[in-house]
This record gives C-alpha cells, sequence and structure tokens, in this order.
C-alpha cells in the first residue's frame, strides 16, 4: 500500500448536516476530537465504488482503499433557501445556514492505496467521482459536493511516521503543477 495525498476542489458547495445543539436553523460539518471536519470512510468508499465502476477498473481493489477522516480546509457558511408545504397546501419559504465548503474551496484528505492501483488510475476514478457524484454530508444526490481533482501526490509514509521527514515530499504527482523552477 502507498499512502497519497489530494487536493479538491468543490464545483458545488458542500454542506455540513450536523444540527447545531445551540440553533435549529443552522447545521454544522461533523468534526473530530481535534476539532477538524472529517467525512466518514464510507462516504469516500461510496463515490470511490462509483467512479470506479465508471471508470470500469479496479471496481473490487478500491473497496481496500482506507481514507482519513480528518480533512484539511476551511469551512464558511452558507445559507439554503427552500420551501416547504405546510398543512392548508401552501409552500413557506425557509432558510437554513450550513458550515460548508463553498464552490471554489480547496480541501485536502489522505489515502493507503493498494499498490496495483496506479497513481493516473486512482486520479481518473477521483475525477470521474468528483464530477458525476461528489461529496457532501448534505447530500451528494441533491448536486452538492461535486469536486475536481487539483492534485494527487505519494507522500513518504515511513519516513513520515519515524519522525526522520520534516518535510512531505510530495514525489510523484499528478498535479496540475504549472510552476517553472
Amino acid at each position: 500500500m502507498y499512502e497519497v495525498y489530494m487536493r479538491l476542489q468543490f464545483d458545488s458547495p458542500c454542506l455540513g448536516s450536523t444540527p447545531d445543539d445551540t440553533d435549529d436553523t443552522v447545521s454544522r460539518m461533523r468534526r473530530g476530537p481535534n476539532g477538524n471536519v472529517i467525512f466518514s470512510q464510507t462516504w469516500w468508499r461510496t463515490i470511490i465504488c462509483q467512479g470506479a465502476e465508471s471508470y470500469s477498473k479496479h471496481q473490487e481493489r478500491v473497496k481496500s482503499v482506507l481514507w482519513t477522516p480528518n480533512v484539511d480546509g476551511t469551512t464558511k457558511m452558507y445559507r439554503r433557501h427552500y420551501k416547504l408545504k405546510s398543512k392548508d397546501g401552501e409552500y413557506n419559504g425557509h432558510i437554513m445556514d450550513h458550515e460548508s465548503f463553498l464552490s471554489g474551496d480547496i480541501i485536502g484528505v489522505k489515502a493507503l492505496v493498494p499498490d496495483d492501483i496506479s497513481l493516473e488510475d486512482l486520479k481518473d476514478i477521483m475525477s470521474l467521482a468528483g464530477e458525476y457524484f461528489g461529496i457532501s454530508p448534505f447530500g451528494w444526490k441533491k448536486g452538492f459536493g461535486k469536486f475536481k481533482v487539483l492534485e494527487l501526490s505519494h507522500t513518504r509514509l515511513k519516513e513520515q511516521r519515524n519522525g526522520q521527514s520534516k518535510v512531505v515530499d510530495q514525489g510523484e504527482s499528478t498535479g496540475d503543477n504549472t510552476s517553472n523552477s
């Protein structure tokens, strides 16, 4: 297995769905004990499996990809307007504020990937998953959380874990790096 770091940019808002304890008009992102936003492994597994089905390759192997729950990124608030039908049949307007990653926001996530799935195949699978399915706690089936893959890089897993490396070696990358160094 090898570890990758992915940078994803949202094309549509990714909305939180956890009710706020103090305000019933606000939905938050799930957070881990350290305060970071977390996305369940199940959510990632669902979209990578859908991406692999669409890609027609690695359909069984992607089930072995392991995702960190922590998501790197800064959330903002998104105001969602919607209508509900009342008892008298009228539609009334409502507002819900969601802690969110907005369109254009970039997040980072790490995963352990089986050696027999190439970095290029993984990028293609995740690109399909992001374009057609997306990831959003509130509801990817409602069109939220669509994304594109900006970068997908190997990390130096063993050296990082042993404290031998202070800087993450991005190593092989499939990103759209356009720097002229």
